[in-house]
């Protein structure tokens, strides 16, 4: 069964880009189930996260954060937001989703971002899975209905995931994200009235951002679970060339520990 990933976008910096395979996640707690023992509908858990900024400046942020979650047969509700899947089945889900923007740029993190204030937007949409077997496919697509950013973003992607240890499972997946002009001017360009000596203001260009990642989480008993995920997100010439961007490429990793019942 396909379930939404038990930890998509549960960072505050780059968030679209870390956590996204659901089928690991939920599969590992499959693999040691109990035949007399329904699955697990609430999570709880903390986790522990590192991540690079691209911002001039910035330092790579790590830190812990909480973990709660609920997982109906149609409704999911966790840190990426609300999904409810009308569509359900082996092969393939579609769901309707709520969720939070996290904002990337923070003024505390860097002079080269004092004044570019950003606040937290919401997002609706629609997702559609696909699996067959190991393998699986994903599209989303939301756009922003609280006018902080007028942002419209699709995410496609393709994973694998494979049994290892017994316990254990193992995915790798790969896709990219195209954001429209205000999206990604919100992200990593800087606006007019925040334009500064040395800091022009810039537009960043509709772009797509190719990504990358692993996950790899075992399970010690059929409610309390490890995962630990990977991600590199690749920035395009359009982001790099803006003047509060130094980097080409941001990483982001988070390890945790999540209890069901």
């Amino acid at each position: 069964m396909f379930e939404t990933s038990l930890l998509r976008r549960s960072l505050s910096l780059s968030l679209s880009a870390v956590l996204a395979p659901s089928i690991v996640l939920t599969t590992t707690f499959d693999a040691v189930a109990e035949d007399d023992q329904p699955p697990p509908r609430f999570y709880i858990g903390v986790g522990g996260y590192m991540s690079s900024s691209p911002f001039i400046g910035a330092d790579d942020e790590t830190g812990l954060i909480p973990y709660l979650a609920y997982e109906g047969d149609y409704i999911t509700l966790d840190l990426s937001g609300l999904a409810v899947s009308p569509i359900k089945n082996e092969h393939l889900q579609i769901s309707v989703v709520v969720r939070p923007r996290w904002i990337l740029v923070e003024p505390e993190d860097s002079p080269a971002l004092t004044g570019m204030d950003r606040d937290i937007g919401v997002d609706a949409g629609a997702a559609l899975d696909l699996r067959h077997g190991p393998f699986s496919l994903s599209a989303e697509f939301l756009a922003d209905i609280t006018n902080e950013n007028e942002g419209r973003e699709l995410t496609l992607g393709a994973g694998y995931a494979t049994s290892v240890l017994a316990r254990g499972r193992f995915g790798v997946d790969a896709g990219a994200r195209w954001r429209n002009e205000e999206l990604a001017t919100y992200l990593y360009g800087v606006f007019e009235d925040e334009a500064l000596a040395g800091r022009p203001a810039f537009a960043v260009e509709e772009t797509w951002h190719p990504y990358a990642g692993v996950t790899l989480s075992y399970a010690f008993t059929p409610k309390l679970l490890a995962t630990i995920r990977a991600e590199a997100e690749f920035l395009p010439d359009a982001v790099q060339d803006s003047p509060i961007i130094d980097d080409d490429i941001a990483l982001t990793s988070f390890f945790g520990i999540l209890y069901g019942f």
